[in-house]
Order: C-alpha cells, then structure tokens, then sequence
C-alpha cells in the first residue's frame, strides 16, 4: 500500500497538478508548470536521502510520517489556501516522494534472501501500479464531475490516510520470512 500511495501522488500530480493550479491557485500555464517542476525537483535529494537514514538509522516510520503528513499539509493548503504561497504548498506536497525510495528500500530490506525480494517486489510494484494507474482518471472524472478540485484533493488525502496502517506495519523490523515463520513455522 505504500508504494501503490507513493505512485498515486506522482501519477495524479505528473497528471493534473498544472491544470489544478491554474484553476485553484490563479496562476499562468507557464507558472503551473514551473510548480510541477519544482514538485518533481523535491524528490531527488528525497531519493538520495532515504535510503540512508532507512539503512544507518532505521528512519522507516518517521520518514513514512513526514512523507504522509507533508502530503496533507500540502493538499490542506491547496484546499484553503490556494493563492497563498502556491510554491510553499508545492514543495510540502512534494515530501510524498519520500515514500518512494522508503518503498524500494524496505523491499531489500524485509527480505532475507535475493529469491525473497524478487518476489516480494514483483507482488507490490504489481500490485501498487495497478492500483495507482486507476488514479489519475479517478480524479479526472471526479473534476469534470464536481466541476472542482475539492473532492478530488479529499480522495487523494484520502489515499494518504489509508496508506498509515500500510506504513506502519512495513516499518517493523521484520522480515517476510520472519513474519511466515511466525504464522506457519519454518519450512
């Protein structure tokens, strides 16, 4: 679920943030995309960064917390705030991006064996695309629908909100294979 939430905010935003800003935030095409710019410029020290703090520090959850509450600090100004400092809101919202180096990262590293992470990497990018891939045109027919941006920045807080439990659990320090042993006893 984590991963499948980090690609939801980069697919609805590569998608539709230019048109949101331009209708929510009063700003030029050139502006909008300028901002999307900088949303997709916050994830590069984001993806140098995390695997780090993940490894040295076992930063998993704090770093899955500031990834998921920047995303609604962001999405809450775009709500109530959008023509008050535009590129503050942009910036935050792009803390989500945390999540996908946090993503990767925990697929090496809750797995004992290179088999292990082979699979388990395999059953959640597939499942996370897939899932994500359904994202954009969901908010698209929301807007053209609600001919606004409210509910689809709720369904997209939404998402956030749903990822927690997700994050949670994927920040124990656990293996997949400790978890079946746990279940089902060793082979």
């Amino acid at each position: 679920m984590v991963f499948g939430a980090s690609s939801t905010m980069a697919y609805v935003s590569f998608a539709w943030m230019p048109t949101m800003l331009v209708d929510i935030g009063d700003v030029t095409p050139a502006t909008a995309g300028f901002l999307l710019s900088l949303f997709a410029l916050i994830g590069l020290p984001c993806s140098l960064l995390v695997p780090i703090l993940v490894v040295r520090f076992q930063a998993t959850r704090p770093l899955f917390f500031v990834a998921v509450g920047g995303g609604l600090v962001g999405l809450a100004g775009f709500l109530f705030a959008p023509t008050v400092a535009l590129p503050l809101w942009v910036s935050i919202f792009g803390l989500t991006a945390i999540m996908f180096p946090l993503s990767l990262v925990l697929l090496s590293i809750r797995a004992r064996t290179p088999e292990s992470a082979v699979a388990l990497s395999g059953f959640v990018q597939s499942i996370g695309y897939a899932i994500a891939a359904t994202f954009p045109l969901l908010v698209g027919l929301l807007h053209e629908t609600t001919a606004g941006w409210r509910i689809p920045l709720l369904v997209i807080a939404g998402v956030l909100i749903v990822a927690i439990p997700a994050g949670i659990v994927a920040g124990r320090r656990r293996t997949v294979e400790d978890e079946w042993e746990h279940r089902h006893g060793r082979w």
